[in-house]
Formats: C-alpha cells, structure tokens, sequence
C-alpha cells in the first residue's frame, strides 16, 4: 500500500508540472536586427538613443568604426538596443525609420516551456540541498561529514548554475533586443565634364611639353657652349674674311 502511495505521488507531482507548464503566461524572446545606411552619423545616433529612452529602454553596448571608402571616409556603428516586451514591435519600426533600410528580420522564441522545466529543477536542487544540509548537521563521524558536505557543495554549484539561466532567461523574455548596424552614407563622386576631360587635359599636358622642350634645350645649349667658342670663333672668322673677299672689285 505504501509503494502505491508513493507511485501516487509521483505521478500526482508529474501531473502537477504539467498542469503548471499549460497554466504559466507565455514566455517569448523577441529579437530584431536592422541595417541602415544613414546620412548623418551622429544625428542617426542620436535619435535612435532617443527612441530607446523614450519607449523605456536602453542601450546596452555601443561601438563604431571609420574606413575608408571610395576615398572618402565613411563611420559605421552598432548599437545594442533593449527594450520592454510590450514595446518591441513599436521601436523596431521607429529604428528602421530613421535611415534607409538594407536589411531587417525579426524573430520570436516561446521558451515558456523551458522556464517550467528550470523552475521544476531549481526547486528539486533546493529541496536536495535542504535535506542535505539536514544530514551535515546530525552527522556523527568526520567521514560522514565529508561525504555530506561534498555532496552538498555539488548541489550548491548546480543550484548557483540554474538560478543564473532562469535570471537570463527571465531578462531576455522581459527585455527584447534589438542590434542595429549603421553606417554614414558616402556622396557619390560628381559626372565629369567635358571640359574637365579633354580640353583642359589637353592643355596641360601640352604645355608641359613645352616646358619639357625648353628645358631640354638650355641643357643642351650649356653643354655646347665651350664647344661653340674654342671651334665657332676661328669658323666665323674664316666666314667672314671668304666674303669679303668675294665682295672685292
């Protein structure tokens, strides 16, 4: 009778979590990411930290980034944004209206079930834990005391594990994230105009050709010039004495 009273009881108890597991408010994890090209940096910043004051949040990590683009500097960010549950839907449309969008999803996880369970072992851990501590106090020999606080301190370390899961389990159902990326659109290079192609190309490379010519011929004209007095002065006398001589009646 007694061996019944006990199978009873289990399956009373199994019957009680499972009761609990159907009666417990759901539990979702509500995510979204958002990718935005901006047009200005820090005004886009701004005015997505606002949002999320304003719909009772806040940001929970920051960071941003320069590179170089096109030659152009260009500063992308990202902003770990968390928020109330309830106003989830209501800031991530606020997000995507601040810039223009790239990239954004959304997703939804019931893990009402796993809070059930967590709490269902949670509450096993310290029942054991109390009926050890029960044990530590009326142990009668130092082994047996050993052993019972060996015992206990495995269960303390389990305890300590599980309570940390529901705690952030419990913080993602309350506090919904949203991560959203940034980054400061780069102005496109302006057309090129004709007369900023060919005439004007045109021009200077001429004229630098010309300063090229130039100074190539003073170079060559100062290495000439020795060559120039010692043979041109006896030639040019020559020259002229030849003609005069012609020109004699």
């Amino acid at each position: 009778a007694g061996m019944g009273g006990g199978g009873a009881s289990a399956g009373g108890g199994g019957a009680g979590e499972a009761q609990r597991a159907r009666q417990a408010p759901q539990a979702i994890i509500k995510t979204g990411r958002v990718q935005l090209g901006v047009e200005n940096f820090s005004a886009a910043q701004r005015n997505l930290t606002r949002a999320t004051r304003a719909a009772g949040g806040y940001v929970s990590a920051s960071s941003e980034s320069t590179y170089v683009e096109s030659s152009e500097n260009v500063t992308r960010g990202e902003l770990v944004l968390r928020v109330p549950s309830r106003n989830f839907s209501a800031l991530f449309s606020r997000v995507k209206a601040v810039g223009s969008v790239e990239n954004a999803n959304s997703n939804s996880t019931d893990v009402s079930g796993k809070l059930v369970d967590l709490r269902a072992r949670l509450n096993n851990s310290r029942a054991q834990r109390d009926r050890l501590r029960a044990l530590y106090d009326n142990a009668s020999d130092t082994e047996a005391t050993l052993a019972v606080q060996k015992r206990l301190s495995t269960v303390q370390s389990r305890i300590e594990r599980l309570e940390g899961r529901l705690a952030s389990l419990n913080d993602r159902v309350a506090y919904s994230t949203i991560t959203v990326t940034y980054a400061e659109s780069s102005p496109s290079a302006p057309p090129e105009q004709w007369y900023d192609v060919g005439v004007v190309s045109a021009l200077v490379s001429s004229m630098e050709g010309v300063v090229t010519a130039i100074r190539a011929l003073v170079v060559g004209l100062a290495y000439a010039a020795p060559y120039l007095m010692v043979f041109g002065v006896p030639i040019a006398i020559v020259g002229y004495l030849v003609h005069r001589h012609r020109s004699a009646p």
